[in-house]
Formats: C-alpha cells, sequence, structure tokens
C-alpha cells in the first residue's frame, strides 16, 4: 500500500493506515475463502461474503502479485453470467 509522504497532513497519515488496515482485512478474508470455495470468480466469491466483487477483484490481483494465489481458468461466471477469471490459493 502506498503511505503518505513526510510532508502530508497527520490525517493523510491516518487515513493511509486504515487503508492498509482495511487491506490487510481482506486478505484474510479472501485467502479463506478461496480455501473454502476453490476455483470461483470474485463476483461467485462475493455470495460468500460481506465484501462485493469489485473488493474482491482488487484484493485478488494484489494477492497474485504477492504470490499467495493463481488464476485458473477463465469461464462464464455463475453469478454474473459473464466471462470471467476464477481464482484458487497456491499450492
Amino acid at each position: 500500500m502506498a503511505s503518505a509522504r513526510t510532508t502530508d497532513p497527520v490525517s493523510s497519515h491516518v487515513a493511509g493506515q486504515d487503508a492498509a488496515n482495511f487491506a490487510t482485512i481482506h486478505y484474510t478474508e479472501i485467502l479463506r475463502l478461496l480455501e473454502q470455495y476453490p476455483n470461483q470468480t470474485a463476483q461467485e466469491l462475493a455470495t460468500h461474503s460481506n465484501l462485493d466483487r469489485y473488493q474482491i477483484g482488487r484484493r485478488l490481483k494484489e494477492l497474485e502479485k504477492r504470490g499467495q494465489i493463481n488464476r485458473v481458468a477463465i469461464r462464464t461466471c455463475t453469478v454474473g453470467n459473464r466471462i470471467a477469471t476464477t481464482w484458487e490459493l497456491k499450492a
């Protein structure tokens, strides 16, 4: 996560820390979801979570960059009826 610059006001530092905390909570939730529901799309995962598909989608890409998950396949999502990527925990 990007943090505030040293010249930014205190409120920016607090907001940056809040964003980092939310990201950590989201990562934990998404990793738990993928353990329970592997090979799901972001929208399918959202049906099992309080996170929406956009929050999940953003974090999935971040988790992939961190090397914690893999893209599995592209198929029609059972929720959105559109082509979407499925994800799994990295073995």
